[in-house]
């Protein structure tokens, strides 16, 4: 045998975990979120448009391809709410409220630009499973069934200039989101407005976290 052979096959065995690590990274993290969510009036029945607040919090786990393309998964718990005038029957205008607390689950694409070694921009694009846990309103009835949701955003990635905190990472994004079902982007109602389907047609929100990149 080659006295070269073996030093060769050390080689080989010895920078396999690092090509490893240099082709694939792994991240875990949580975060919060806040914005906006909205159906559009629905001209044909007269009935109103609802807008309301959105808050919530989730956890995320991703994998990177180079450190550049990924794909992410969020599980994430949110309060999706909205407002609007109704008047049922003839009487008042009155303001109504519909939501639900709901189960939401992106699934991402993910592009990552090493623009510098501390701040990396990115995009998303992917869709959102939404899981109502029931429906609540006032002044109206609601229901409130499973719906998915398109999903596009932007953001940058911040690391920390410290070294024993070099796999951390702050993410910041936009993301808008937009109801499939294009009937579902105004309001779903009975005839007479009285019953609101609560399946949110857009919603525009933000969310800060920390990544722990492997």
């Amino acid at each position: 045998m080659s006295p070269f052979r073996p030093a060769l096959l050390s080689a080989l065995l010895l920078s396999t975990p690092a090509l490893a690590g240099d082709l694939f990274s792994v991240g875990v993290g949580a975060h919060v979120l806040a914005g906006t969510n909205w159906l559009d009036a629905s001209g044909s029945l007269a009935v109103p448009g609802y807008a309301g607040f959105r808050t919530g919090v989730g956890v995320s786990a991703e994998l990177r391809l180079l450190g550049i393309v990924g794909l992410e998964v969020d599980l994430v718990r949110s309060n999706d709410r909205g407002e609007g005038k109704v008047s049922l029957k003839g009487l008042p205008e009155v303001s109504s409220t519909v939501g639900q607390a709901a189960w939401h689950v992106p699934l991402l694409a993910k592009v990552v630009v090493p623009v510098v070694p501390l701040v990396k921009p990115f995009v998303v694009a992917g869709v959102d499973l939404v899981l109502p846990s029931g429906c609540s309103s006032i002044r109206v009835d609601c229901t409130a069934g499973s719906y998915r949701m398109w999903v596009g955003g932007v953001g940058a990635e911040l690391a920390l200039p410290v070294p024993v905190l070099d796999m951390v990472r702050i993410p910041l994004s936009l993301r808008y989101q937009q109801n499939q079902d294009a009937s579902a982007l105004a309001t779903r109602t009975t005839a007479d407005g009285s019953t609101v389907r609560a399946e949110w047609g857009r919603d525009l929100h933000v969310t800060a976290g920390a990544v722990l990149l492997f």
